[in-house]
């Protein structure tokens, strides 16, 4: 008999299987030679993923201190566009500020 199947004929998964999506961190890590300035991150930080003054100090804080941060965790396809997003105004403004997805675990 199989699964059972909606009235277009695809099959129907029962709640058990259906499993939210895989999380990823978008990390902010500390450029060789330390050129990216603080307030930069800290622009960028609120613009693409805080939002407020506090919690962007604390990234760029931790950026500077441990050499990275985590910036925010979101599904694959908003990690990848935040990385793309921060490396574009990086870039722009000449800065070469390193930003990488990785596995939330």
């Amino acid at each position: 008999m199989g699964q059972p199947r909606d009235e277009q004929g695809a099959e129907l998964r029962d709640q058990d299987e259906t499993r939210p999506p895989r999380k990823y961190r978008v990390v902010l890590r500390d450029d060789p030679g330390d050129a990216t300035p603080p307030g930069f991150i800290v622009n960028l930080a609120r613009q693409l993923f805080v939002g407020s003054v506090e919690e962007a100090l604390v990234i760029a804080r931790r950026v500077e201190d441990e050499g990275s941060a985590i910036a925010g965790v979101y599904t694959y396809e908003i990690a990848e566009t935040k990385v793309v997003q921060a490396h574009t105004m990086a870039r722009r403004q000449e800065h070469s500020l390193v930003c990488s997805m990785e596995a939330d675990v």
